[in-house]
């Protein structure tokens, strides 16, 4: 029988190669997005959704007609920068309602559907990693990944994995960059999150539910800072100390 995988923002950059990727290794795949995808496949079958609207989000499981789902990827997604203490009401709830919400919302509506399967979060390293001018978004990402492993814990039925890529060389990435002083080289491709996604679904049990996986560039890449200030207080001793 013919495996079954959902992937919102299919339409284009990740969530567009990682359908490619899922058809390939036989899957039918359900594409979410706003936009038609540009590349038709017979096993390519469209749900048109803004991923921003509750009445979009309710209406995907009845598009589903499988009665269970092998895999589902949430991977759609916004970002834009804005000085943390510069963001506006709407910047705060676009951000979060399309990079957490949506996420949390449709494993939850999706999740009868998915017992035995496997949930995949596309996160991003920016969880560690706060990028100036880019606050909201790492907040953002940083939600994801410590409310799935929160699921994780408390739902074993559906394994769940968080994937965390560094900078990938996307349409918005373009965007984001414009103008800015930015090193492209420090960019992977599209299809090197997809060949993660391949591998973590290749290597089944051998990953845990509530992993994050990261990927980076070079094996041996060393990241240009450690930005986490991390001290500890002994409430017996009275004693505190700087750990990094």
């Amino acid at each position: 029988m013919q495996k079954t995988a959902i992937v919102t923002g299919a339409s284009y950059g990740l969530g567009e190669e990682m359908s490619h990727r899922l058809i390939e290794m036989g899957y039918k795949v359900y594409g979410v997005s706003r936009s038609k995808p540009k590349s038709p496949n017979k096993n390519l079958i469209w749900i048109q959704a803004d991923l921003a609207k509750d009445i979009d989000i309710d209406k995907i499981p009845a598009l589903v007609g499988e009665e269970t789902i092998d895999i589902l990827i949430n991977n759609a997604g916004t970002d834009f920068p804005q000085k943390a203490l510069q963001y506006t009401d709407a910047d705060f709830d676009r951000m979060f309602t399309l990079n957490f919400k949506a996420y949390a919302k449709l494993a939850k509506l999706l999740f009868p559907k998915l017992s035995g399967g496997l949930l995949l979060n596309i996160s991003s390293l920016s969880d560690r990693y706060p990028d100036q001018e880019f606050g909201l978004y790492c907040a953002s990402k940083a939600a994801v990944n410590i409310f799935f492993e929160a699921m994780a814990a408390e739902e074993p039925s559906v394994k769940i994995v968080n994937i965390l890529p560094s900078y990938v060389d996307t349409p918005l990435q373009h965007v984001l960059r414009e103008g800015r002083d930015f090193d492209w080289d420090w960019c992977m491709k599209a299809s090197d999150v997809a060949d993660c996604i391949k591998q973590v679904i290749d290597v089944g049990e051998q990953i845990e539910t509530g992993t994050r996986v990261i990927i980076e560039k070079n094996e041996n890449e060393n990241t240009p800072y450690n930005p986490e200030k991390l001290w500890v207080y002994a409430a017996q001793t009275k004693k505190m100390c700087k750990v990094r």
